[in-house]
């Protein structure tokens, strides 16, 4: 399995990236290398037991709550055993929702960030990963949501601004138990919040991905509040 590079994609760290560059041309000439599938690409399995990601063009995973904004009330660590593997990364939060008469849709997330140049996810068919959650004290209430997110702050939206919080999502299934979920990259659409969007659509955004997030929004009711456990692994892209 490789991992995600920039501008083209590179083998996992043990294997330079001009290697595998040499060996497709070598190959081409050999047979036609786009009839080749390459398998997943790998952004990480955790399995090095640290929060770098196994492609070194994303920074380290950190956490934080949002609605409001804030790293209090949240952490996230390696922790063993992972899906199928040695490690996983877990993030455990205790989110409140402000009362303030209406839901602010408080949560926690993970996230990792693209180092130097936006990453073109519109090459890739799915992203796939495996993720279990865990209610606590409080209890999360019946509908909590997981949502996977790309964020692009670098494209322009339909009101001529840029926004750091710019980004497409999509919801997940998920369980007490461990599930692998796999997410059409065709499915990923602007939140549904958010009234302004790309003028391009959704495409426009996955060509200049700069972050990756794993979001949890609790879905509290006004004034509420919960305590969760989520775990992710084996996030890879196809």
């Amino acid at each position: 399995m490789r991992a995600i590079s920039t501008p083209t994609l590179a083998r996992r760290r043990r294997a330079p990236a001009l290697v595998a560059g040499l060996a497709a041309v070598v190959f081409a000439g050999c047979f036609d290398v786009r009839s080749v599938d390459p398998g997943p690409v790998v952004l990480d399995d955790f399995d090095d037991g640290d929060l770098q990601p196994a492609d070194p063009t994303f920074t380290l995973w950190s956490c934080r709550r949002f609605n409001p904004d804030t790293s209090e009330g949240v952490a996230c660590d390696r922790d063993s055993p992972g899906f199928q593997g040695n490690y996983s990364l877990r993030l455990t939060a205790r989110v409140e929702d402000v009362p303030n008469s209406r839901m602010d849709h408080a949560g926690a997330a993970l996230v990792t960030r693209v180092v130097g140049p936006v990453v073109d996810m519109t090459r890739f068919q799915t992203i796939t990963f495996s993720a279990k959650v865990e209610s606590g004290q409080p209890p999360l209430p019946a509908t909590p949501q997981l949502l996977v997110e790309l964020g692009c702050k670098n494209v322009q939206r339909d009101d001529m601004t840029w926004s750091d919080a710019s980004r497409v999502t999509q919801a997940a299934s998920f369980s007490a138990n461990w599930q692998t979920v796999p997410l059409r990259m065709q499915n990923f659409i602007s939140p549904s919040y958010d009234s302004v969007h790309f003028p391009g659509g959704p495409a426009e955004c996955l060509v200049q991905v700069d972050s990756v997030r794993f979001a949890l929004n609790a879905e509290l009711d006004d004034g509420g509040s919960a305590q969760f456990t989520l775990w992710i692994d084996s996030i890879s892209f196809q």
